[in-house]
């Protein structure tokens, strides 16, 4: 079962098909890119990879990371309703166990609903459409609220 194309109501075909894929990679892609993880891989070597990686993948694109976007807790969420309409896309990438916090969960759920393209960026540097998960979600932890993982092949 993939809880999140179970759970959440697609946006209509058209916003699901509007860009162009190129080899698995939305190559065309313009606009803002924001790159979404937990706060534990900010300041991290890894997190300069992923950046380096979407700015690749996304070569059109200006890419937003979380970490640049100076948020607290207390201005986050009004902060990512306002950056949300901006976005022409959503990447994001879990901890080295695999897992986001309830904030990442909220960005990466956010932007689907709106119909924002959201991708899960792994650390082979595949990209996965959000529609291709599966998640584990522990509502009593919001730190590793979700596990993520790549539903297997045939199931989505």
């Amino acid at each position: 079962m993939n809880f999140f194309t179970d759970s959440i109501p697609h946006p209509d075909a058209a916003n699901n098909a509007v860009l162009p894929i190129q080899n698995g990679v939305p190559a065309d892609v313009t606009g803002n890119v924001y790159l979404a993880s937990p706060l534990s891989t900010y300041h991290t070597p890894r997190y300069d990879h992923m950046c380096d990686r979407v700015r690749k993948l996304f070569p059109l694109a200006a890419l937003v990371p979380a970490r640049d976007c100076g948020f607290t807790r207390t201005t986050w969420l009004p902060r990512w309703q306002v950056m949300l309409p901006t976005l022409a896309a959503v990447v994001f990438f879990t901890d080295d166990a695999e897992w986001i916090g309830k904030g990442v969960w909220t960005e990466i759920t956010t932007a689907r609903i709106t119909g924002i393209p959201v991708w899960f960026l792994t650390d082979d540097e595949v990209l996965h459409r959000l529609e291709n998960l599966t998640f584990t979600v522990d509502e009593d932890d919001w730190k590793q609220y979700a596990h993520v993982a790549p539903a297997p092949v045939g199931v989505a």
